[in-house]
């Protein structure tokens, strides 16, 4: 922890306190609001090549190489033959974990204070990055910013840095997989935008399993032992090659234990060695988007609603340079914070996301109890009105799978909704017929 600069990181409930650096390098409290509690974190969307996918062809969405302003958001038609050739590291959280116990999810965990330590700033000047600005488009979006983007911290690390150390640090302590890039191979003029993590070049430190393992303890044990690493390898945290993806709130009426989390994407040209870290995680699994889906619908384990819906959206992308062209391009537009809302019927719930006609009004939003799930009338299919707009994840008490997510217009920030759930469960059953 960074004692010295006690920067806020948590929403706690009814009030957060912004803080400011003042002239004497002290952080002040100067404004105090209203907020519901939680907690800010960091994850990342690992899609890594790997160099045989004859085995897993599938019929491909047409839509995966098409740019943001030319989505294609209903069902997918014209499909050709392609193969996923990617596949993404999943992490199975301890049956003892207090959110989401037992689920498999990306990698990531919470931002510390030590993510936003002014060290950093002198580490990144060794190669020439002294401001804000010096980072290029990563930090200097016209667009909407989410809310915990946007916050003045009062460090002089941006939080769009700052989260994407807290992802890398995080991805590090959960499974080895070290994103960083050495002294040598950083040059900010051209490194300012998002690119495939060459993970077996070297750019990246080589350290041995055994020195991979010590430092993973001590980074577990305190998180500013990740900047004494990096110094020590001479090397930075490759926040070039994290994309902005999205940011999931959890419901208001989830208040046991709530996250508001930045989810980025991460593409790397191979597949690197990874390990669960047998603490917070106890299983470790490379799969494409589609097998995970299928895994899922069958049972055999659980999917947190965002991982639902961040897979159904990869399904669009069954190559990886096209998912890393997508995200690239859509990483400028700006980013929307989806804070869901869960409503009750008779035969499951409904999980309105924004854009949603069932979805409140902002000022409606706001008085929303934490403990209050609204009842409407009907069941799941008659208050789904493909002549509305829908934007919602579903979740049907009598079937499986539990829940998945449908769009029926165009999203705001160039994303691309999710494939309908069932072509995505249908391209992993054809392949088994391969």
């Amino acid at each position: 922890m960074c004692s010295a600069h006690n920067i806020n990181l948590v929403s706690r409930n009814f009030e957060r306190t912004v803080y400011q650096l003042s002239s004497g390098d002290n952080f002040l409290k100067t404004q105090t609001s209203t907020m519901k509690y939680w907690k800010e974190a960091a994850t990342v969307i690992l899609a890594a090549r790997f160099r045989n996918p004859g085995s897993i062809c599938h019929p491909a969405p047409s839509a995966a190489s098409r740019k943001p302003t030319e989505q294609e958001h209903s069902t997918t038609t014209g499909l050709v033959n392609a193969c996923f050739d990617y596949k993404v590291l999943m992490l199975q959280r301890t049956h003892h974990s207090s959110f989401f116990a037992g689920a498999q999810v990306f990698p990531g965990g919470g931002i510390d204070e030590a993510d936003y330590s002014p060290k950093w700033m002198e580490l990144f000047a060794e190669v020439g990055i002294r401001i804000p600005q010096d980072f290029g488009p990563m930090v200097s979006k016209q667009h909407e910013r989410p809310p915990m983007i946007a916050a003045d911290r009062g460090s002089p690390v941006p939080s769009d840095i700052a989260f994407r150390i807290c992802a890398i640090r995080e991805t590090f302590e959960e499974s080895g997989v070290l994103l960083l890039k050495q002294f040598s191979h950083c040059h900010p003029a051209t490194d300012s935008m998002p690119s495939v993590q060459q993970n077996n070049s070297s750019s990246t430190p080589d350290i041995s399993v055994e020195t991979s393992k010590e430092w993973r303890h001590r980074v577990h044990n305190n998180a500013a032992e990740f900047l004494e690493m990096c110094r020590e390898l001479r090397s930075l945290p490759d926040v070039w090659s994290l994309a902005e993806w999205s940011d999931w709130l959890t419901p208001s009426d989830m208040r046991r234990k709530r996250y508001d989390t930045m989810f980025y994407l991460c593409c790397m040209d191979t597949q690197p060695s990874a390990l669960h870290d047998d603490k917070e995680t106890i299983q470790l699994q490379w799969v494409t988007p589609s097998q995970s889906l299928a895994q899922y619908s069958e049972g055999e384990f659980f999917l947190p609603p965002p991982q639902v819906y961040e897979f159904q959206r990869l399904c669009r992308f069954p190559k990886l340079s096209a998912l890393f062209n997508f995200s690239q391009q859509r990483a400028l537009l700006g980013c929307q914070r989806y804070l869901p809302v869960r409503m009750n019927c008779s035969n499951g719930v409904i999980t309105t996301l924004p854009g949603d006609h069932l979805y409140p009004d902002p000022l409606i939003l706001q008085t929303i109890q934490d403990e209050l799930i609204p009842q409407i009338e009907g069941t799941i299919e008659e208050n789904t009105d493909t002549s509305k707009p829908l934007h919602r994840q579903m979740f049907a008490l009598s079937t499986v799978p539990m829940c998945q997510a449908m769009c029926s217009f165009t999203l705001p920030y160039g994303h691309c909704a999710p494939l309908p759930y069932q072509e995505c469960v249908d391209l992993h059953s054809q392949s088994s017929k391969l």
